[in-house]
């Protein structure tokens, strides 16, 4: 018989959640869910056969996955400590308690009374009601610390003081449209809108002569005056060199949003251009210039056929094996429309494709119901439409037509409105999405993430790193099933310094320390960054190409966000995967001999990050590659949208991962499971399975006006090179020889497993 020891950890309250504010007591009646998360005993020993097995192209057993019985042998508790935490919260006064098939996780259901009676000792609810500041989502949580007698067979339990950090990596312009007032300048701010590689349309946000946003809904700075009475924008082609583009705005009326629309520009295919916004004011008096922070790049508007011939994809490829099945992770309130979905395939001449919905899809009504602000803040359509939803959904499905596709939707606003329109789901979404596959018989292949934060806002709302590292035991355990998940890398470079309103946690005006996004720094998913077409190679040497090729997508290289890209600082929970050490540590050595490495900043003796440093060349590097992130088509809200984004890169990926199950499956070989150790081998194995990216840099941020706090561009950052480098990683792929590959070395693997029996 099992006895528990008197010793009681105590969980110290997360105060760090400055995104919510608190508003009252919860009823004492108010029925949460607890994800309660088991210590799992063989998780090293299943970790260590992954790696140096089932993932590793040159194994006997490449590709051999486990079934979750199997599984469940290195990774289910003891059934006398089962027991105990099962029993624990059944006398606490849990209504419902849920295991998974492998008992490493328990759904908890128990009112907040009750809750608070067990984990505080006392019978006063200690619960309450937040509110995210931005979006208006609302928890429970816990107001205070709180201890138990079995936190020593438990990782951590989920819903009773973590505070979810609502951010997709996915950039809309309308996200960062409105600003402060100005500080000491009149320089208009540019952003580019609309376009392709031959035109333009620019957004202008204008200034009044003594600094001020006007509100004006009759002539700009009425309100501030002298009134401003023209607003010219110069465009000048700069490669190829050319005539400049004028266009003034002259007698219009403000709309109260201090911003302009000029009409669109044309130029030369690809032209490099000098952009610049000038106000002329009723006295004749003139603002400040307003300077592109860089020469913009235009890029062509990406379509699924767009994809597939940059990335080598035969013409009417189409998925068939009736095993294959891909994915698109959503949460925060991202949902589906229908007449969106199927306007897109006939606009880009796809026959209709059917979406099975794990979890929720609301109706409009509901969802503006729970959050009415969704759509000023971008993040929803006025149809109900996620902007990042749809867009997931669309472009995996149209990259990889055939195989079947998943909303998997997972996060909700919780139980603390509507009346419990949405039971039980209290915010937290990656442990929550990864307890559902673990439940799931017969899950899809491939899996697409465009949702993360930084690892210091991860440590912030545990206080450790519990919540990556027990994530990253989910992914082990996907991996031995041979699933795939591939990660958005993130929008705001190496630094991902931020911007007004942005939910990445740990933003520094200063750039410093680097801030790596997880889960895209994780072992085990495939980070993907963004980049664009165009035919000149932008960076140190800018030059015109005769082919059409991909650079990456930055500030400096002339789009609107950079691709996110770097270190894990914490070496020491993610240091350097051996399937990517000797490219990485290769790059490092010629970067420092070239003077072009950041400085680091202190290290710990065991070469670990401390307070004081800035980056980590021993933790993972990301991304592993990229795919088109500037322009790609969607419809959202029945209109017309071209995105842009990392999580638009990694549906794209996704897709192509599923196209390469398909062909496996076919075959009757296994699915690639685990993909980035088999993409360096690839890389290693055939040069042309990439397509190198040798020019760029991740130093930027995100567009923003000139007022904010936040830098645009750092000083520092990583540079693109020959090889696998820290912005591009191994480049962007060729289809076609990574299929081939794959099918390869999965029949090599099987034919010796074969022999052996």
């Amino acid at each position: 018989m099992l006895v528990e020891k008197t010793e009681i950890r105590t969980f110290v309250v997360n105060t760090n959640h400055n995104q919510w504010r608190q508003l009252h007591a919860s009823r004492a009646d108010e029925i949460i869910q607890l994800n309660v998360a088991l210590k799992q005993k063989g998780i090293k020993q299943l970790q260590k056969y992954v790696d140096n097995e089932l993932s590793n192209p040159e194994s006997t057993n490449y590709g051999n996955y486990l079934t979750l019985k199997q599984i469940g042998e290195y990774v289910k508790p003891k059934p006398q400590i089962y027991n105990l935490v099962y029993n624990w919260f059944k006398q606490a006064g849990a209504i419902n308690i849920n295991p998974t098939i492998n008992k490493e996780f328990l759904t908890v259901q128990i009112s907040t009374s009750n809750a608070s009676r067990a984990f505080t000792g006392t019978g006063i609810n200690k619960f309450h009601i937040y509110e995210h500041k931005n979006t208006g989502h609302r928890i429970q949580r816990l107001s205070t610390s709180y201890s138990t007698a079995i936190s020593k067979h438990i990782d951590l339990i989920q819903g009773l003081n973590d505070y979810p950090n609502l951010n997709a990596n996915f950039l809309s312009w309308k996200k960062w449209k409105k600003r402060p007032p100005s500080i000491n300048t009149t320089a208009p701010d540019i952003f580019p809108r609309d376009g392709n590689e031959t035109s333009l349309q620019v957004l202008a946000v204008i200034y009044c002569k003594n600094g001020n946003l006007t509100k004006s809904k009759s002539v700009p700075c009425s309100d501030f005056p002298p009134e401003i009475s023209s607003v010219q924008l110069i465009a000048r082609p700069i490669l190829p060199f050319g005539k400049p583009v004028v266009q003034i705005l002259t007698n219009f009326i403000g709309d109260g949003s201090s911003s302009v629309l000029f009409n669109f520009i044309h130029f030369k295919p690809y032209t490099l251009l000098n952009l610049t916004v000038q106000s002329t004011y009723s006295d004749k008096t003139e603002s400040a210039i307003g300077l592109f922070p860089a020469l913009y790049a235009p890029t062509n508007n990406v379509y699924p056929s767009t994809i597939w011939k940059q990335y080598n994809v035969p013409k009417g490829s189409r998925g068939t094996n009736p095993k294959n099945g891909q994915a698109v992770f959503e949460g925060e309130l991202q949902f589906i429309s229908n007449n969106d979905t199927q306007t897109f395939y006939k606009a880009v001449q796809q026959q209709p494709e059917q979406t099975i919905f794990h979890g929720l899809n609301l109706p409009p009504n509901k969802v503006f119901q729970i959050s009415p602000t969704l759509v000023d803040q971008g993040e929803v359509a006025s149809n109900g439409a996620g902007v990042e939803s749809q867009a997931d959904l669309e472009i995996i499905s149209s990259v990889a037509p055939g195989v079947q596709t998943t909303v998997w939707y997972v996060s909700g606003p919780g139980p603390a409105q509507l009346g419990g329109l949405i039971p039980f789901k209290y915010g937290a979404y990656l442990l929550e999405w990864a307890m559902e596959v673990a439940n799931t018989t017969k899950p899809p292949l491939v899996y697409s993430f465009s949702y993360g934060d930084t690892e210091t806002g991860f440590y912030q709302r545990f206080g450790s790193f519990i919540y990556t590292n027990r994530f990253d035991q989910e992914l082990i355990k996907l991996a031995a099933r041979g699933l795939t998940v591939v990660a958005s890398s993130g929008d705001g470079g190496t630094s991902n310094v931020g911007f007004t309103n942005n939910d990445i946690s740990g933003t520094d005006p200063t750039c410093t320390p680097f801030l790596p996004i997880y889960p895209s720094y994780s072992h085990y998913v495939v980070s993907v960054g963004a980049s664009f077409q165009t035919k000149y190679y932008l960076g140190a040497h800018t030059k015109l190409v005769s082919k059409l090729g991909e650079v990456p997508v930055s500030i400096s290289n002339g789009q609107v966000f950079t691709s996110g890209s770097g270190f894990a600082n914490q070496s020491r929970e993610h240091p350097l995967p051996k399937w990517q050490k000797h490219v990485v540590k290769k790059y490092l050595k010629n970067q420092r001999v070239l003077g072009l490495l950041p400085p680091t900043g202190p290290l710990n003796q065991d070469g670990s990050s401390n307070l004081k440093t800035i980056w980590n060349p021993h933790g993972r590097a990301y991304p592993d590659v990229v795919a088109l992130g500037s322009k790609i088509f969607t419809i959202i809200g029945a209109k017309v949208s071209y995105g842009d984004g990392t999580s638009l890169s990694a549906p794209i990926f996704a897709g192509l991962l599923s196209l390469i199950n398909d062909a496996l499956l076919n075959k009757n070989l296994p699915p690639l499971g685990l993909a980035a150790p088999f993409l360096y081998w690839a890389a290693a194995r055939n040069s042309s399975s990439f397509n190198d990216i040798v020019y760029g840099t991740n130093k930027d941020g995100v567009l923003q006006a000139h007022t904010e706090p936040f830098a645009e561009t750092c000083p520092t950052g990583f540079h693109a090179a020959v090889g696998w480098d820290a912005v591009s990683g191994l480049g962007s792929p060729n289809f076609a020889v990574l299929r081939e590959l794959a099918i390869e070395q999965a029949k090599i693997a099987k034919n010796k497993r074969n022999e052996k029996t």
